[in-house]
């Protein structure tokens, strides 16, 4: 029965972001990051789907100035951070099929959407979204 209702909600949420994909391409990056705030606070593990559903709304929006403090205040705390001699990324994961049922993902991938930052730098440069096994 969850499994059903979590399946239904992603549905509905994945339905609602795909209708608005046209507009998604106008928005600016920080006005889809500020919406979706609240609930991917609530979803900081990766494991109730509603960072699985919007993550394509962020990665389709028009990046503009987004520094890392407001990445860091509506996002939280990312799952990782990486440094490498010229780049800073933080890491967000939108499903992490070790913290739901294995009814409801039966994966061994982590998917997550990474935020670079050159380093030196507090604003983002890049947006992508990756996975790891």
């Amino acid at each position: 029965m969850k499994a059903l209702l979590f399946a239904g909600l992603v549905l509905s949420v994945c339905g609602c972001c795909q209708k608005n994909m046209q507009k998604n391409k106008e928005m600016l990056c920080s006005t889809v990051i500020n919406e979706v705030s609240y609930f991917w606070g609530l979803d900081s593990v990766g494991s109730n789907g509603f960072r699985a559903a919007t993550v394509s709304k962020i990665l389709e929006s028009k990046l503009d100035t987004i520094s890392v403090n407001f990445l860091l205040n509506k996002l939280g705390k990312p799952n990782a951070i990486r440094e490498s001699a010229s780049d800073v990324e933080y890491v967000y994961y939108y499903f992490n099929p070790y913290k739901i049922p294995r009814e409801v993902g039966n994966s061994d991938v982590i998917l997550y959407i990474s935020f670079e930052c050159k380093k030196n730098d507090v604003y983002v440069s890049k947006i992508t979204k990756w996975f790891a096994e």
